[in-house]
């Protein structure tokens, strides 16, 4: 469209070049200002961007004794509008043209002046998508990218300590492309959780749904990236579903005020404006306008609406007044002046900044010629910088080069600047009149103090105690009772290897660190490999038992087990020395944007991890198929089917593992604690099948055996007693 129109342009007007000298100091503005919107309602930003326009032509022709003239055109904020002026302007041999304000506005007038080396400067376009300078080549921006704002935006994210925030923009270049860059470029911490981008068309309806998110969530931050047009009705049906939330706002309606809806319902907004510097100058000018010295329509509208009377009414007008009486000389404005004038006063700037240093001359090729082009202009305005009334101004393809933004604050009554972030450097915020609200994921745990964790505490220290008073037990016996059960090495480690598993299912209780995420995995595959092993091993000796054409009951000496076991818990030491490498650091793991909740999950290595659960499963494999291969071995050899049923368990408990890693828990209601019901449960009942099944027996057969040792003694005993008591009364015969 744009492309189309610049032709037809192109040959109905002709291509011209305008041109000026050191004598003829002449330039021709056309100025773009929405003054008042197409059914004819005043806009009181845009007359005052057009008065400060009208001030800054007559100082700076002062300052660099040039002669710039102007036409001003109200657009209406409507593309129709904008394209028609910009027609006029091209008509009428424009050399210049300063605004339009919007970005979707400036993106059309570039477009259809961009054969006509028509130099364009907004004050107030921001848009990322402008700063292509190829497809935009005619175009410079006072202010800087959309890219440079989010940064601030995500700078105040950190700060704040903010994980869940609301952002909504509107289907046009401005909205869209902010709201998808901060969406894009927020800090990994950070949740857009609901988010939308509407149609301006149709926005109060669009809207409902977001405000909805807003309402269920436990979002307490809003940003809404939209101009000032569109702003009031998505704030207004905020507010009335979420009184409590922050709204945040973009530049383009940070410093509005809106007589459409309650000033209640923007107190304590926190917006972000590009640093603006010292606004008096223009409020005291600006308050210095009346009736009399500036007429034109748009300015009556806005003199009469604020002070409530008519240009030519007929009657005085007394101390209520009825709108129609006449209004008096008496009335003075009371203007609180908005950041984009120190922008609009810029772009004046720039120009007979420019304008000065082609006439004066410089060390660019271009000063050496004798008559100037509008493109020399443009040309000198990107290579050179300048002092203004918003600080320094550096333009870098066609945006400022400004990363300096200011934070300001809508008491309830008026904007004010609270703070201020400028390059890389930490942002400086006054934060005793703000509103700060805690807009974070709930963080899940597993409290020390919850009915769960207390059940398994005692569990694990009974678990804990049992075990070391039935390996007491075991040790303290005779060896002759222990014949053909296990030696005191297999009962030692298997009850070392099930205590470190039962301290694995301690960690997964309280809040995760460093040092519990290490002794998880620690304490757990080291555990488990330190029984796989022993299994293994006693399995094995069975299996040759059961082979063997000289059937043989010795037993597997202590130092063959010894090797065996550290052969196997040697590779499996190796394997989580390299996880500790990586790092056992929690990292936090997340829900979707619905159940809004996080919880910390043990880092590291996940290859690493993969590889310790493969080596342990390819270990119970071999273990479950030798004793599949001893399952008909007659229990008087050995414990075979003892040990059979415990290699079942562990790979049935790991089979069952697998999945519980793999399904994402955190997007099922309340699935974080079931995750962890599920891995304590399964690790801790599983270790304990293997501790009933291994040691239950053999107490139950130790203590058999001396009970039945003690019975013999007594019988033995009586039999002596009576054989000696027999004695002596013979004798005594």
């Amino acid at each position: 469209m744009g492309n189309l129109a610049s032709i037809l342009l192109y040959f109905v007007f002709l291509k011209y070049s305008f041109e000026f000298s050191a004598n003829n100091k002449t330039l021709n503005i056309g100025a773009l200002f929405t003054m008042s919107d197409k059914k004819g309602l005043y806009s009181e930003k845009g007359i005052q961007r057009a008065e400060v326009f009208k001030l800054a032509v007559s100082e700076i022709n002062n300052k660099y004794n040039i002669n710039m003239t102007y036409n001003i055109f109200n657009d209406n904020g409507d593309i129709s509008s904008v394209m028609r002026g910009t027609f006029n302007f091209l008509n009428n041999k424009t050399d210049l043209i300063i605004g339009p304000a919007s970005s979707s506005l400036a993106e059309h007038v570039s477009y259809l002046t961009n054969d006509f080396e028509t130099p364009i400067i907004s004050y107030a376009s921001s848009s990322p998508l402008l700063s292509d300078n190829k497809k935009f080549r005619n175009l410079v921006r006072t202010v800087s990218s959309d890219t440079e704002q989010v940064y601030a935006f995500t700078k105040m994210f950190e700060k704040f300590e903010w994980e869940l925030i609301g952002l909504v923009g509107t289907e046009d270049i401005y909205g869209k492309s902010g709201a998808e860059f901060i969406k894009n470029n927020s800090p990994k911490n950070i949740i857009i959780n609901c988010y939308s981008i509407i149609r301006s068309s149709v926005l109060s309806e669009d809207i409902d749904e977001f405000v909805e998110c807003v309402s269920k969530s436990k979002t307490k931050v809003v940003v809404i990236f939209m101009n000032e047009v569109n702003a009031p009705i998505v704030i207004s049906k905020l507010r009335e579903k979420n009184k409590d939330i922050l709204l945040l706002a973009s530049d383009s309606w940070a410093f509005s005020l809106f007589p459409s809806i309650d000033k209640n319902y923007i107190k304590n907004t926190i917006g972000i404006v590009q640093s603006y510097g010292d606004l008096d100058w223009s409020s005291n000018y600006l308050n210095s306008l009346n009736i009399k010295n500036t007429r034109y329509t748009e300015f009556f509208n806005l003199w009469e609406n604020t002070f409530e009377c008519k240009i030519d009414g007929v009657n005085e007008c007394g101390v209520k007044r009825d709108r129609v009486c006449k209004c008096p000389d008496t009335d003075k404005l009371d203007v609180v002046s908005n950041p984009k004038l120190s922008f609009v006063y810029d772009s004046v700037e720039l120009v007979g900044n420019a304008m000065d240093v082609l006439i004066k001359g410089c060390d660019f090729d271009i000063c050496k010629k004798s008559e100037f082009t509008p493109s020399d202009i443009l040309f000198i305005i990107r290579n050179t910088s300048v002092m203004s009334k918003s600080g320094e101004i550096n333009i870098k393809n066609n945006d400022r080069n400004n990363k300096s933004f200011d934070y300001v604050l809508f008491d309830g009554d008026k904007w004010k600047r609270i703070g201020n972030i400028k390059d890389d450097k930490e942002m400086n915020i006054d934060t005793s009149e703000l509103y700060i609200p805690k807009s974070v994921i709930d963080t899940l745990e597993l409290k020390y103090y919850d009915s769960v964790s207390i059940i398994f505490m005692v569990l694990l220290i009974l678990s804990c105690v049992s075990s070391l008073c039935i390996l007491w037990y075991f040790l303290t016996r005779p060896e002759s009772i222990k014949t053909k059960l296990s030696s005191n090495l297999f009962s030692g480690l298997t009850i070392l290897g099930l205590n470190l598993i039962w301290l694995s299912v301690g960690t997964w209780i309280g809040s995760a660190s460093n040092f519990k995420c290490g002794l998880l995995s620690w304490s757990l595959w080291s555990g488990v490999s330190l029984i796989v092993a022993v299994l293994i091993a006693k399995n094995y000796r069975v299996f040759k038992i059961y082979s063997s054409k000289s059937v043989t009951t010795s037993r597997l000496s202590d130092k063959t087990l010894a090797f065996f076991v550290l052969i196997i818990c040697g590779i499996e030491l190796i394997i989580l020395s390299s996880g500790a490498i990586y790092g056992y650091n929690p990292v936090v793991t997340r829900s979707s944007v619905y159940l809004l909740v996080k919880y910390e999950t043990c880092g590291g290595s996940q290859i690493l991890e993969w590889v310790s659960i493969g080596y342990i499963t390819l270990l119970v494999i071999t273990g479950s198929f030798i004793a599949f291969l001893t399952r008909n071995v007659p229990i008087k050899f050995n414990e075979s089917k003892h040990l059979a049923f415990c290699m079942y368990s562990i790979f049935l408990n790991i089979l069952m593992l697998i999945p519980i890693k793999v399904i994402p828990f955190v997007n099922i209601q309340d699935g974080f604690y079931i995750r962890n019901i599920l891995n304590m449960s399964i690790i801790y009942f599983g270790s304990m099948v293997i501790f009933l099944i291994l040691f239950v027996p053999k107490v139950v057969i130790i203590y058999k055996k001396q009970l039945l040792l003690s019975t013999s003694k007594k019988s033995t005993t009586s039999v002596e007693t009576e054989h000696t008591q027999t004695n002596i009364e013979m004798s005594n015969i």
